[in-house]
């Protein structure tokens, strides 16, 4: 399976749970599947699959794209600029961590998102049901 198939073949099975959920929810389910999907390519980058690891990090650079477009820069102010810095970020390590195959980048790139990750998991839901 070709890197953007991998990506489409996620997305259809993310939008499929996520037609109920609310905006924040949405979110969550993108964040802890970027973070699933590094620790995937970690465990492939330790076992030497490299093409294994090379599509799940391709999998999680259009996911952190997709988060980017949905910054609302207007109303976010200076969140949102945050936001989009750290995703630029995420992205440029996760592509350095890949080229190179640098456990401690992906690491570093993780480390980057999971506080992100942990963050919108504490926000209270308006939208909850």
């Amino acid at each position: 399976m070709t890197p953007s198939a991998y990506a489409a073949t996620y997305r259809r099975a993310a939008l499929a749970g996520a037609e109920d959920a609310s905006p924040l929810q949405r979110v969550r389910m993108l964040l802890r599947g970027v973070l699933q999907r590094i620790d995937q390519a970690e465990r492939w980058m330790r076992a030497g699959e490299l093409a294994q690891k090379a599509q799940a990090i391709a999998s999680v650079l259009p996911i952190l794209e997709a988060l980017r477009g949905s910054l609302d820069f207007e109303t976010g102010g200076e969140m949102a600029n945050n936001l989009a810095t750290l995703y630029d970020t995420a992205s440029l390590w996760l592509a350095e961590a890949n080229a190179r195959n640098d456990l401690e980048r992906l690491r570093q790139a993780r480390g980057l998102l999971e506080p992100i990750a942990q963050a919108f998991a504490e926000i209270p839901d308006p939208d909850a049901t």
